[in-house]
């Protein structure tokens, strides 16, 4: 009998690679996948310096800024749900998967819509 053997092919190494991004890239980086508000379109001015008429400029820009981002969050993408009463078309098939030659899986394929087809 011949006694079984461990041989290494090729040593594993994790690698990782840290970088350190400055607060405005941090800043970027949050702004562009929604977790923070970005500023670019309506740049705050240092209060330093500033007439009456830029601070109420500024504050109406920024208000303009939020009622368009109600507006944005209002009119944007929403979940489509329907009650049963509303239902112009249902079909539903049944069918099974065969995983191998001893197990098969049986599925049900609901298609509702509340649009006349």
């Amino acid at each position: 009998m011949e006694r079984p053997t461990i041989r290494v092919i090729d040593n594993q190494e994790e690698v990782v690679n840290t970088s350190n991004p400055s607060q405005s890239e941090m800043d970027q980086l949050l702004a562009k996948y929604g977790y923070k508000q970005s500023f670019n379109a309506y740049e705050q001015k240092p209060v330093n310096n500033l007439s009456f008429e830029d601070m109420v400029l500024n504050q109406e820009l920024e208000e303009r800024r939020i009622m368009e981002e109600r507006q944005r969050r209002m009119n944007g993408v929403r979940p489509v749900s329907f009650s049963d009463d509303r239902v112009g078309y249902s079909e539903i098939k049944y069918s099974n998967i065969e995983v191998d030659s001893s197990n098969t899986f049986g599925i049900k394929i609901q298609i509702v819509t509340d649009m006349k087809i």
